[in-house]
């Protein structure tokens, strides 16, 4: 996604966000509007409708509103896979909230949770290193990051810093499945 689009898309999120906060519901406009621009750049389908269908039984339950279901389907054609990432950051987000407010059962406007992410995701993309954007398991930095420090524990040390010239410092705990 270019800046362009984050460009674009900051104000956009801005208004969703102070209506959900206002109103708790996010208007139509706004997710369409989204929607729309997704379109116009390159839309992951997949990923919208996985999205779609992994979180409308929590609306149908009401543990979350049907505007915030479709406001991740629209985020999902933008973000690809890494709306899972968005999704953890902002529900993470939103329990840290809940948990400061001493209420488990509060009503909170989500939207600017996941707007925040959203931004934050596409902010880190552009710093990326190029080809590091997908891999059997996702995203694929984090899994070059963890087979570099195994290799810099076997004793591999040159091949580790080679590995890992071109890539970006992050501190994360990754459990790689065994497969």
């Amino acid at each position: 996604m270019s800046r362009l689009c984050i460009i674009l898309l900051m104000p956009l999120f801005l208004i969703i966000s102070a209506a959900d906060i206002r109103t708790l519901e996010i208007p139509d406009a706004g997710w369409i509007a989204v929607t729309v621009l997704a379109l116009l750049v390159h839309p992951h389908y997949e990923w919208a409708f996985a999205v779609f269908f992994i979180l409308l039984p929590f609306s149908l339950k009401e543990m979350l509103g049907f505007g915030d279901v479709k406001l991740c389907t629209a985020m999902a054609m933008f973000a690809g896979f890494r709306i899972v990432v968005v999704l953890q950051i902002a529900s993470l987000s939103a329990l840290l909230f809940m948990l400061i407010k001493k209420g488990s059962r509060i009503r909170i406007p989500f939207a600017p949770f996941l707007c925040i992410a959203f931004i934050a995701v596409c902010i880190q993309r552009q710093f990326e290193p190029e080809g590091a954007a997908l891999s059997r398991f996702g995203v694929d930095s984090v899994f070059r990051m963890v087979e570099v420090e195994d290799a810099a524990d076997n004793g591999q040390a040159d091949a580790a810093s080679a590995a890992g010239a071109d890539m970006f410092a992050v501190n994360l705990v990754v459990s790689v499945p065994d497969i």
